[in-house]
């Protein structure tokens, strides 16, 4: 039943890639798609990730996921990847982001919160 869930979370997982990517690529100036959708499935690619490689209880993921989307935002607002001198590469940008936004903290909290439904709601479901 296990290596059924870890299926699971590894399709999960990379349709939130594949939904990251398109997001990056199509909606690079629609700042509410971009920005805040886009952060929503970054939540949801962390926590699936995390989810297939090491199947932790859905409220210690949920709080690992968002400490750690909550210290990179956090790390964005003292410019460090410019610090670390990793600002010039335009991947990096992408990835862990530039400047500090308060309603990305949001959209990670919703993230995380979808991705915690759906792991105790659908995929539990399984168990039954």
């Amino acid at each position: 039943m296990m290596k059924n869930k870890r299926s699971i979370y590894i399709g999960i997982t990379l349709i939130s890639f594949i939904a990251c990517i398109i997001i990056v690529k199509s909606f690079s100036t629609n700042l509410f798609i971009r920005g805040f959708l886009g952060d929503v499935f970054a939540t949801l690619l962390m926590y699936y990730l995390l989810k297939a490689f090491k199947p932790l209880d859905p409220k210690k993921n949920f709080i690992i996921v968002l400490a750690l989307c909550y210290m990179i935002e956090i790390l964005q607002g003292f410019h460090f990847i410019d610090l670390i001198g990793l600002g010039h590469i335009p991947i990096v940008r992408t990835v862990f982001g530039a400047v500090f936004d308060i309603w990305d903290l949001v959209a990670y909290t919703f993230g995380a919160i979808i991705a915690v439904g759906i792991d105790i709601v659908l995929l539990n479901k399984s168990e039954e």
